[in-house]
C-alpha cells in the first residue's frame, strides 16, 4: 500500500484541477467557435435563399416579358399575313376582271 504525503496529494490535486480548467477552457472555446460557425452558416443560408428568390423573380419577369413579346410578334405576323392575303385577293380579282374584259 502506498502512502502519499500530503504535499504529493495536494500537488496531484492541483495538477488535475489545472487539467480540468484547461479542458473546460478548450470546451468553452469550442462552443464559442461552434456558435460563431452556426451563425455564419445561417447567414449564408439566408443569403442563398434571398438570392434564390431574387433569381426566381427575375426568371418569372423574364418569362412574362418573353411571353408578351412572343404574343405581340404572333399578332403582328398574323396581321401581316392577313394584309398580304387581302392584297393577293384584290390582285386576283383585278386580274380576273381584266381577263373578263379582254375575253369579249
Amino acid at each position: 500500500m502506498y502512502i502519499f504525503s500530503h504535499t504529493a496529494l495536494y500537488s496531484q490535486e492541483e495538477h488535475y484541477k489545472k487539467l480540468y480548467e484547461d479542458e473546460k477552457s478548450v470546451h468553452s472555446k469550442t462552443q464559442e467557435h461552434l456558435y460563431t460557425t452556426e451563425e455564419q452558416l445561417q447567414e449564408k443560408v439566408n443569403l442563398v435563399e434571398e438570392l434564390k428568390l431574387r433569381h426566381e423573380q427575375k426568371i418569372a419577369e423574364t418569362t412574362n416579358s418573353y411571353e408578351f413579346k412572343l404574343h405581340d410578334l404572333r399578332e403582328e405576323k398574323d396581321k401581316e399575313i392577313a394584309e398580304r392575303d387581302d392584297k393577293i385577293n384584290k390582285m386576283k380579282k383585278q386580274m380576273a376582271d381584266v381577263l373578263k374584259g379582254n375575253s369579249w
